[in-house]
């Protein structure tokens, strides 16, 4: 057994959650309630949309994620954000953050020893010398010191300030536990950026005719069944026949049931997660609805909310 087996706060999988544009905050901000320990979120069109995009485009296309004007990604190559938070404990950010143009239910989940192999890494919160100072800010480039950090590097700096007097709050994302992927050379587990900036790079989930994805398994959860049907549809529309040999396993997660089931069942008995949440699929060949055990027509299912697997081709 693996010395972390059994630790609920530490997972193998990596979250690439997905944001509501800007166009549609005003719709979804403060969407969200915490009453009485219980997650309550609803479901958003426009992140479901988003989801789409990223199958029918077979991947994750990087960004310089800009906050008030300025890009949070050093170094002038965008990047992929995840987090290494467990399934519950992503949800229970989303209620939160209470605004789905940061953090919606909605996003596609990876291993992180997979992520790694493709080149991804944790991010660097924070360095040891005080006043880290910035060399370039202009437009997407925002570079700091190389003396502190090579350029190579600068994609995974995060600032850190627990001590901020300013703004009421601290400055500090280390909650968020993030990893980050950019195009290199060095990998050969994305699609090569043609432009200076990397912005037309693309991190692959799904094979394309001349390029592969080294991903073993790709997850997504959406919010409604209705929602992981089509989906489910659109992945199988979005890949060609002839490249299912080198397609990846894949599942989709129903978050709704699995908030349902945290709701009724508390934080000690649910499953915590995704590795968990896998460890209760019962794979077909073909794609199945695994129902609520309350449906007495599959008792025989010991999975506890609704999700769509299918085994390896």
């Amino acid at each position: 057994m693996y010395i972390t087996s059994n630790r609920t706060d530490v997972t193998e999988w990596a979250i690439h959650f997905v944001r509501v544009p800007k166009d549609s905050v005003k719709l979804y901000a403060r969407n969200t309630r915490s009453m009485d320990n219980e997650l309550l979120c609803n479901p958003c069109p426009e992140a479901f949309e988003v989801l789409k995009q990223i199958v029918t485009s077979r991947g994750l296309k990087p960004a310089f994620g800009r906050r008030n004007g300025k890009p949070t990604i050093y170094g002038g190559i965008p990047a992929v954000c995840f987090t290494e938070m467990p399934i519950i404990n992503f949800l229970q950010y989303v209620v939160a953050r209470n605004n789905y143009a940061w953090c919606a239910p909605y996003g596609v989940c990876l291993l992180k020893r997979e992520l790694f192999k493709a080149g991804a890494r944790p991010a660097v919160y924070g360095l040891s010398v005080p006043g880290v100072s910035i060399v370039q800010d202009q437009g997407n480039i925002r570079v700091i010191d190389k003396n502190l950090l090579p350029l190579s590097e600068q994609y995974r700096y995060i600032t850190l300030d627990p001590n901020r007097q300013e703004k009421n709050h601290p400055l500090d994302w280390t909650h968020e536990r993030e990893w980050r992927w950019r195009e290199s050379q060095q990998y050969s587990y994305g699609r090569a950026a043609q432009n200076g900036d990397g912005s037309d790079s693309l991190l692959l989930l799904f094979p394309e005719e001349d390029e592969v994805t080294f991903f073993s398994q790709v997850g997504f959860f959406v919010w409604t069944p209705e929602e992981a049907n089509m989906l489910r549809d659109l992945i199988q529309q979005a890949i060609p026949g002839y490249l299912e040999y080198y397609m990846p396993d894949y599942f989709i997660i129903v978050l709704s049931e699995f908030v349902r089931y945290y709701n009724e069942n508390g934080i000690h008995d649910v499953m915590c997660r995704i590795e968990d949440i896998l460890m209760k699929l019962m794979p077909g060949r073909i794609w199945k609805r695994v129902p609520d055990p309350s449906d007495s027509e599959s008792a025989s299912n010991d999975a506890p909310f609704d999700m769509w697997i299918e085994e390896p081709f």
